[in-house]
């Protein structure tokens, strides 16, 4: 992406790419241009108002959608007075949730101290948090001085609790993949035809039926990703016996610190629902955070199909850091966060989508060929990832 521009990739995504580099951590580090075609992935406009207004939309409810389409006409002229887009991601993947690697408290202060040095008319953003897989990070920011803001509802399964194993429709979704005719595929090897498929199936889900506010990956993104075994493609094939083979849906996953999430997900839409590709799909996603021993991110979306199977319903933020920029900016994100906070949360709630020896640190800001800080400091313990509920996270119970 730092040499053909994030666009040749995902095509509505436009933001300067550095490197970060901490030990032998790989972070991106991405400033967004200023630019009216964003995707929410790195734009807090595009997220908090573009696709807020588009999740707004779906609601049943006629008065609070006419108060939150209000309340986003007021946060777009909002966001222009307060500099709201004027902001750098760190750990940013363009992709709808990314995985973190685990960072000590000096680790993350000193990422803190080069972003707000290199960048200091920027805000710092760190979004995908949250309190079950993310806690100790998410007290480490507050405690350095990032802020909480909400950012959607998400869904989690844990191999480790398997309560989601004795849910009706989760037995009933195993009964059917067994019974399927459908071949299941591992893409080691996928040429650039079946690389468009992959495309083909993702956008007739992600941009024809849902928005095109999600992120719009090229057949460039999809060879490197492939090439670069960057993630694990799994696809169900038709049920058309001695016809060709050909993807009827297919699922792209990565791992990271006993994490697992698919950013490609999708399948033929012109199929009826009755050939249960989304249920199929789905299983095998579990299936695979199951052989893996991952707990596993589903992201958005679904609701009522992922709480019937035994999902856990969470609460997504971004963390935030603006002490180091003007009082403009501090309070165009003081307002944006109390705004989003005190009415995005009870929303979902009311709308049922969420229940509650020495070592060299290296430490590296880079475009090419450009070296802006390296330093050395003592070791701090790395600790290895344990269950969320062994370290305080909060624990979650079904109904």
């Amino acid at each position: 992406m730092m040499k053909y521009g994030t666009a040749h990739f995902i095509r509505n995504v436009d933001a300067e790419v550095y490197v970060l580099i901490i030990d032998e951590i790989t972070l991106p580090v991405a400033v967004p241009r200023d630019t009216d075609t964003n995707c929410y992935v790195c734009s807090p406009t595009a997220h908090y108002v573009d696709y807020a207004r588009y999740e707004s939309g779906q609601l049943k409810n006629s008065p609070l959608r006419f108060v939150l389409h209000s309340l986003l006409n007021f946060l777009s002229v909002w966001a222009q007075i307060g500099e709201i887009e004027r902001v750098v991601y760190v750990n940013n993947w363009f992709l709808s949730t990314n995985l973190y690697p685990l960072l000590t408290e000096e680790q993350i202060t000193q990422i803190t101290d080069l972003i707000k040095t290199s960048f200091p008319d920027h805000v710092i953003i760190m979004r995908s948090l949250n309190r079950y897989t993310n806690y100790s990070f998410i007290n480490t920011l507050q405690q350095i001085g990032y802020q909480r803001i909400v950012s959607r509802q998400i869904y989690v399964t844990n191999h480790a609790i398997p309560t989601y194993r004795k849910k009706k429709d989760f037995k009933n979704d195993l009964k059917f993949l067994d019974r399927t005719d459908r071949k299941v595929i591992y893409g080691s090897k996928l040429d650039d035809n079946r690389l468009a498929r992959v495309l083909k199936l993702y956008n007739d889900l992600y941009l024809d039926k849902y928005t095109h506010l999600n992120p719009q990956f090229s057949i460039e993104f999809m060879r490197l990703v492939h090439d670069h075994n960057l993630m694990t493609f799994l696809a169900v094939s038709n049920d058309t016996g001695d016809k060709e083979e050909v993807f009827d849906a297919v699922l792209g996953y990565f791992r990271r610190e006993g994490q697992m999430t698919t950013p490609i997900f999708g399948y033929d839409t012109a199929k009826p629902s009755s050939a249960g590709l989304y249920r199929l799909l789905s299983t095998l996603l579990v299936l695979e955070s199951e052989r893996f021993g991952c707990i596993l991110n589903q992201s958005s979306g679904a609701s009522k199909f992922k709480r019937t199977r035994g999902c856990t319903p969470l609460i997504e933020y971004s963390l935030f850091y603006s002490d180091h920029t003007t009082k403009r900016q501090k309070l165009g994100w003081k307002v944006l966060k109390n705004l989003i906070n005190a009415i995005a949360e009870p929303v979902m709630v009311r709308n049922q989508l969420q229940r509650y020896s020495r070592r060299s640190l290296r430490l590296v800001l880079t475009k090419p060929g450009l070296l802006l800080w390296q330093i050395s400091t003592p070791a701090q313990t790395i600790h290895e990832p344990i269950l969320p509920e062994c370290y305080g996270a909060e624990s979650f119970t079904e109904d």
